[in-house]
């Protein structure tokens, strides 16, 4: 899965719905690959810095290979 974030990323409520709804704390969450594309933003808000550490830990703890 390949996560493209906005110009202005503010927050997890930016990103498309089909991010927002998978979810790595959910059991139904199976992607072995999660890279978060950060090349297309101009600026990266605290709250999104905060998403951008914690999401693929927790997608980690499921199995998944990370990449940011």
């Amino acid at each position: 899965m390949i996560i493209g974030a906005p110009t202005n990323f503010w927050h997890a409520g930016d990103l498309s719905s089909r991010f927002a709804s998978n979810d790595p704390r959910r059991t139904t969450f199976v992607e072995s690959q999660v890279d978060i594309d950060l090349r297309g933003c101009q600026f990266v808000r605290p709250s999104a810095v905060l998403w951008c550490a914690v999401f693929p830990l927790l997608a980690a703890r499921r199995g998944s290979v990370c990449r940011l």
